[in-house]
């Protein structure tokens, strides 16, 4: 776990500058100095952007990082491999292009209702879809290679730096809307020139023409792999981002700006899954090549024990501070208290089923996963139509909450049956009633007159009842060993 620990220690705090950034970005720039139609502008063309690429993609970056150690031991053939990586999300794009300009007259109109911001930047969706597809296809590339800090550094701290530099831009009127929303999509385009800069610094971006290593067996069986992937990942992804898109359609992006602050605030829950699942998916997807099942499983409650750890206590300190970090908004945005909780609520229940999405995907029951996912997908459309108009953008949060509780659960009842792991254990329990027992006494502190004082206050408190007691209950033997060896390092430094 030393690798792991270590590249998900700076993921984890690349993307805590991220969040930081991006907490100002999004709750302290973003709402004050667009309109509401501008913010929910930049919101929904990046759930756009996000969604299609995944189409697009035609499952490229999990089919690279299932077979890339079949090329550990032929490097030239290696190089026509990741080629192939390249040439398929091109001919995915092209199809999404023809797609597009068919379909474009739909889609503008369910949003021309309210607003004819969408329809005049509609062309954007296509730039940053292109964008969105070879950063991913090229950061799957490097994390089966281990080398997953900078792609984490580029996407959640160096983008978030260039959009504040351009919403400064704006509000000092040195650049107007349109040149703000130009260079908003693409900024992506800049990271990913960076971080090709990287992979060639690295020596490692390896191409190749040669394709002899495409056997029939292989096509067949990449193939296969492939198209799971496509209708089951693309499927996974439409369904986390359908609810903003469902917003801007069924309401308008006024609701959609509301919507997206406070599901900002609930994905901060997603902190330390997302900083360890980069270096995560390999090793399970290495796990299962060398059937080594063992490793898979403690990598499966491993996860689930630490990162219901971080994330409660992430939780507690989002949701105690809720009314506070409102107020630093402007008094339309407070619509949006309660989407937070179940947005959060739902990355916390998420979160804490370790990586049991990873587990499905790169195990033999893969196609299933598909299911899975379409299930999900149906889940939030249905819910959100039923929703959305009796409780607005409230309604949107609950129906995401539903459905991810509903298919997690079939998702670990259906990998226990079928392999034998089960991502609780009594440690969960115990993160759940320390959770528990932290917001009731500190959901009891009267709130302070000063904001900032608020939030500070309340925060020290949390961490000072919380930490101590998950070391002192042994919630998790990794962050017990962890604090041990760090006291005993302080304590032989002041002998």
């Amino acid at each position: 776990m030393g690798m792991v620990i270590k590249q998900g220690f700076y993921n984890s705090v690349w993307m805590f500058l991220g969040i930081v950034i991006g907490y100002v970005n999004t709750i302290l720039l973003f709402p004050i100095f667009l309109t509401a139609d501008q913010f929910g502008l930049t919101r929904v063309l990046w759930a756009a952007g996000s969604v299609f690429a995944q189409f697009a993609l035609l499952g490229g970056p999990q089919v690279l990082i299932k077979f890339f150690t079949d090329f550990d031991e032929k490097p030239k053939q290696r190089g026509g491999f990741f080629m192939l990586m390249l040439i398929i999300p091109l001919v995915g794009f092209i199809i999404f292009l023809l797609a597009g300009t068919l379909f474009k007259g739909a889609i503008v109109k369910s949003y021309a209702t309210q607003s004819t911001l969408f329809a005049d930047n509609f062309t954007y969706i296509y730039i940053i879809t292109f964008f969105f597809m070879y950063f991913n296809m090229l950061e799957a590339y490097l994390r089966a290679l281990f080398k997953t800090t900078v792609a984490a550094f580029l996407k959640n701290v160096m983008l978030r730096i260039l959009w504040l530099g351009l919403i400064i831009l704006y509000q000092q009127k040195l650049i107007n809307f349109e040149t703000f929303i130009f260079w908003f999509v693409n900024a992506y385009g800049v990271i990913l020139f960076f971080l090709i800069i990287y992979a060639i610094a690295l020596k490692q971006l390896k191409i190749s023409f040669r394709m002899n290593f495409l056997t029939a067996k292989r096509i067949k069986t990449m193939g296969e792999f492939g198209l799971y992937v496509i209708l089951g990942g693309s499927t996974a992804y439409l369904a986390n981002y359908i609810d903003v898109l469902m917003v801007g359609g069924m309401i308008d992006l006024k609701s959609v700006a509301f919507y997206s602050v406070a599901f900002y605030l609930g994905t901060v829950i997603l902190l330390p899954f997302n900083g360890t699942s980069n270096i995560l998916i390999p090793i399970i997807s290495e796990g299962f090549s060398k059937n080594n099942l063992p490793r898979v499983k403690e990598i499966y409650q491993g996860a689930s024990i630490n990162l219901s750890l971080v994330s409660m206590l992430i939780f507690l300190g989002v949701w105690l501070n809720a009314d506070s970090i409102f107020r630093l908004l402007p008094p339309s945005y407070a619509s949006g208290k309660y989407v937070l909780l179940y947005i959060a609520l739902a990355k916390l229940f998420g979160a804490s089923m370790g990586v049991n999405g990873f587990v499905l995907q790169f195990s033999p029951y893969f196609r299933k996963l598909l299911w899975f996912n379409i299930a999900f997908l149906v889940f939030v459309v249905i819910s959100n139509y039923l929703l959305i108009p009796p409780m607005g953008i409230v309604g949107a949060a609950l129906a995401t909450f539903l459905s991810q509780v509903l298919v997690n659960i079939i998702q670990i009842l259906y990998i226990k049956s079928k392999m034998g792991m089960f991502p609780f254990r009594l440690r969960n329990l115990k993160i759940l009633f320390l959770g528990i027992a932290v917001y009731l006494i500190v959901g009891e502190i009267p709130s302070q007159p000063n904001v900032f004082i608020d939030i500070v206050l309340r925060s020290l408190i949390i961490i000072v009842l919380y930490l101590p007691a998950a070391y002192f209950w042994h919630a998790s033997e990794e962050y017990t060993g962890f604090v041990k060896k760090y006291i005993k390092l302080a304590v032989e430094k002041f002998k």
